[in-house]
């Protein structure tokens, strides 16, 4: 039984209009990967001093204590599956339970996901 891998990268690919790159999650497991956009916004200085030790350890502390505690709730959701599947882990990290046929459930689930900081 082997379990996903997860990092938490910057996505420099497309810079947005405010001058800053999303956050991203990417879990791989089995051969597959999938990526999941978070709530998190960074400039390339920003990011890079976010793991910083001294120099600017108080100004970018908002930042690092957000990247670890989704961090910190990725594994802890991992390691709680016997089995892990990109579906189970998905309705795990945003509260998602399957039921199609009603829309207000639906945004009901996609604002809770927003809220959670994770978002396909």
């Amino acid at each position: 039984m082997s379990s996903a891998t997860v990092l938490i990268f910057l996505d420099t690919r497309r810079k947005k209009a405010n001058e800053r790159y999303p956050v991203k999650l990417r879990v791989y497991h089995n051969y597959k990967t999938q990526y999941y956009l978070l709530k998190i916004e960074l400039t390339k200085y920003a990011h890079q001093n976010t793991h910083a030790t001294q120099k600017h350890k108080t100004k970018y502390k908002e930042n690092r204590i957000k990247i670890h505690a989704i961090e910190s709730r990725v594994n802890k959701v991992i390691k709680g599956q016997r089995v892990f599947t990109f579906i189970k882990f998905v309705r795990e990290m945003v509260g998602q339970v399957s039921n199609k046929q009603c829309v207000f459930s639906n945004y009901e689930q996609y604002i809770a996901g927003l809220r959670n900081g994770l978002t396909k």
